[in-house]
């Protein structure tokens, strides 16, 4: 089965509180995009889950998020098995999702590929257990997502279909990024409360937002733990601004709204 696994941008994120484990509360509003990471699932039938990847330095063990998937659905011991081909295309240490994103598709694949004849909402169920925003993939579209990712429901964001995403060079370690907010005395009241963190870390994001607003974006921010910031548009920019925002930040990518998350064949 070959399938694409599409990144998200974050429209709202909030922290509504921190449970006894230690799992952040949150309340999101996300959103697909047409920027995806590319997957080639194979069965085995020798109980092995066998990762590769075509990006440096992406972990291939149990430590990925599509082997812990996979692992979540037919445990150790099981003659069942995976060969999974990954292609990265969306940036790491972004906030754009990809490692959840590619953990659903390989939800979705094992499911019909082993016949486990599971629900969405029990995929969605089994979703929860791998991370917070990959109980979102499993529908994708425009969602609110709230408790640890696991209450979802339909949400609009009003404003234009073409997104620019810009990465950044710097990169920022999640965990780093809520820790950080977690220490601060006095928390930040935004569209996605994490940025104020982030932006102290990596001024350069304050300022891509601000470029992306001086070029007609309705809306500019900071996407999950960051470092990618996206700007929403009516009509996608010219290419000579494409070709500006690249040259001053480095990786941009000029995409559309995805409101359908599968897209896969055999």
């Amino acid at each position: 089965m070959k399938t694409r696994a599409y990144a998200k941008i974050n429209i709202g994120l909030d922290i509504t509180g921190i449970r006894e484990d230690g799992y952040h509360l949150l309340d999101m509003v996300m959103q697909t995009v047409d920027l995806y990471d590319e997957l080639e699932i194979t069965p085995r039938d020798d109980g092995r889950v066998v990762l590769e990847c075509d990006e440096p330095g992406v972990p291939t063990d149990g430590r990925n998020l599509a082997v812990k998937a996979f692992r979540a659905l037919i445990p150790e011991g099981d003659e069942r098995g995976v060969s999974i081909f990954l292609k990265k295309n969306i940036p790491s240490q972004a906030g754009l999702g990809g490692g959840s994103s590619d953990a659903a598709e390989v939800l979705k694949a094992a499911n019909v590929l082993c016949g486990l004849g599971k629900t969405p909402d029990e995929l969605e169920t089994a979703a929860a257990k791998i991370g917070a925003d990959v109980p979102f993939f499993i529908k994708g579209g425009c969602q609110r997502c709230r408790g640890i990712g696991e209450i979802l429901s339909p949400a609009e964001d009003g404003h234009g279909d073409y997104v620019v995403i810009v990465k950044p060079e710097a990169g920022a370690s999640t965990k780093d990024v809520y820790a950080a907010y977690d220490r601060l005395a006095e928390k930040p009241e935004c569209a996605n409360v994490l940025e104020a963190v982030t932006a102290e870390m990596f001024p350069v994001i304050r300022e891509i937002k601000e470029q992306l607003l001086a070029e007609g974006a309705e809306l500019a921010g900071m996407s999950g733990s960051g470092t990618a910031v996206f700007g929403i548009f009516k009509e996608m920019p010219d290419e000579p601004v494409i070709a500006y925002l690249r040259q001053k930040y480095g990786k941009v990518f000029p995409v559309r709204k995805k409101n359908q998350q599968t897209d896969s064949k055999r």
